[in-house]
């Protein structure tokens, strides 16, 4: 029975940690967020703002561990199609929900003027060509 309880003391922390981001979609085109290490996505449209939660797997690593997010444009001639365009990445967490809120102006400003707190790649567009052979 000691072996149990110390079992279900030592996996607790070990549940998801919330640390969530309030983005708001200040450009002219719908964004897609998507959290490339876990199952959530967020659709933000024009002037909208969403809430996402990156996965954190520990308290802990709300300190010691970069949260990561992919941004996918759509293009004008094709609004159905998302290109993955930037990864934010958060390096670490606030408990402060005001430090929490972010625009896609600001996040895009930091591609060329990175923080302590976050840094943005951005991707290069590529399209593959995919030809299927029917018999």
């Amino acid at each position: 029975m000691k072996i149990f309880f110390a079992l279900i003391v030592l996996a607790i922390p070990f549940y998801t940690y919330p640390c969530p981001l309030t983005i708001t979609n200040d450009t002219d085109h719908t964004v897609l967020l998507i959290d490339p290490n876990g199952p959530e996505a967020v659709l933000i449209p024009t002037k909208k703002s969403m809430i996402i939660d990156p996965t954190l797997t520990h308290p802990l690593m709300k300190y010691i561990s970069n949260e990561q997010l992919d941004i996918y444009y759509t293009e004008e001639s094709s609004p159905n199609l998302f290109y993955k365009r930037y990864r934010l990445t958060e390096k670490y967490c606030s408990d402060d929900p005001e430090k929490n809120k972010l625009t896609l102006s600001q996040i895009l400003q930091f591609v060329d003027q990175p923080t302590k707190r976050f840094k943005v790649k951005k991707i290069q567009k590529t399209e593959k060509s995919i030809e299927h052979k029917h018999n």
